[in-house]
Parts: C-alpha cells; structure tokens; sequence
C-alpha cells in the first residue's frame, strides 16, 4: 500500500500538466487581446483615411464632367477647323483659277501671301487643337 505522500507526489505531474495547458490558454487569451487592439488600430487608421477616398472620389468625378466638355469642346473645334479649311481651300482655287485665266502668276499677287499665312494659321490651329485633346484623351 502506498503512503499518503506517495498518492500526492503521483498527482504533481498531472498538476504540472494542467498548469501547462492553463499557461497555453492564457497565451491565447493575451495574443487574442493583443490582436483586438491591433484590428482597433487598423480600423481606426482605415476610418482616418476615408475622407481621402471621398475627396478623390468627387476630383474623379469632376474630372469625368471636364473631360466629357473638353471633348465637346475638341470635336466642335475640329469641326469648324475642318470647314473653315474646305472654304479656305476653295477660295484659293478659285483665285488661282481666276489669275490663271488672265494670265497672272498667284504667287505675285497679295492675296496669296494672306493664304499661305491663313494655311499656316489654320494648320497651326488644327495642330494646336490636336495636341490639347492628347492631353487628356489618355483619362477617357
């Protein structure tokens, strides 16, 4: 038959067991409360940063609307550069037909020192036009 001390000195493993087993779960418990404050520090610094999203959000916006203008305004510039360009065009035929049938040179006359200037201009403008709408055609 075994002492009393004995029985006790058999039950200290299993003691010391236990307690390993309640120092784990108290290991988990800490880093469980180690994580809530990180997630309320994640939470938190997420929040901060939502009002950089909305004021983004309402530039985009913007943006989008003066894109959609600026395209208007590039396809009505084209338009008129086109038109003016056929007109233009065909008042010089017309000159240079005219000179023609009266025997004059085009080039020595001053009207076609203005069209070679207007072409220049008109080109210049069409060029112009071009190179604003690329510019932000690369945002639509």
């Amino acid at each position: 038959m075994k002492s009393r001390l004995e029985r006790i000195i058999e039950k200290l493993p299993n003691q010391e067991v236990e307690l390993s087993a309640q120092k784990v779960e108290l290991g988990i418990v800490d880093e469980i409360s180690k994580q809530l404050t990180q997630s309320e520090q994640i939470l938190k610094k997420i929040q901060s940063e939502k009002n950089d999203f909305l004021e983004l959000d309402k530039i985009y916006k913007k943006a989008e609307s003066d894109i959609a203008k600026l395209l208007k305004i590039y396809s009505a510039n084209k338009k008129n550069s086109s038109s003016f360009y056929k007109e233009m065009n065909k008042n010089f035929n017309s000159l240079y037909k005219s000179a023609k049938e009266i025997g004059l040179d085009v080039t020595s006359l001053p009207a076609y020192k203005d069209y070679l200037q207007l072409r220049k201009n008109i080109d210049n403008a069409i060029d112009n036009n071009q190179s604003n709408w690329a510019l932000v055609a690369k945002y639509s």
